[in-house]
């Protein structure tokens, strides 16, 4: 049986306390931008199944939510 596909945001809550840990998790990165240049962010691990997928998608959607510029490639 095949799933309807559900947009990521759906699931992601804009008052849901994992937004708030993002929003954290942006102006934490935006600190380190402002002690120097900063254009790229990029997620690695050495194990797959850690997430970073998915930490990519929910932190690029919570900073296109706060207005920055935004790209996930």
């Amino acid at each position: 049986m095949v799933r309807p596909s559900i947009p990521i945001t759906e699931y992601f809550s804009l008052e849901s306390p994992l937004a708030t840990e993002y929003r954290r998790l942006l102006q934490n990165l935006k600190r380190m931008e402002a002690k120097g240049e900063m254009k790229a962010i990029l997620m690695t691990s050495s194990v797959t199944g850690e997430g970073k997928s998915t930490i990519s998608a929910l932190l690029s959607i919570t900073a296109a939510r706060k207005g920055h510029r935004t790209i996930l490639i």
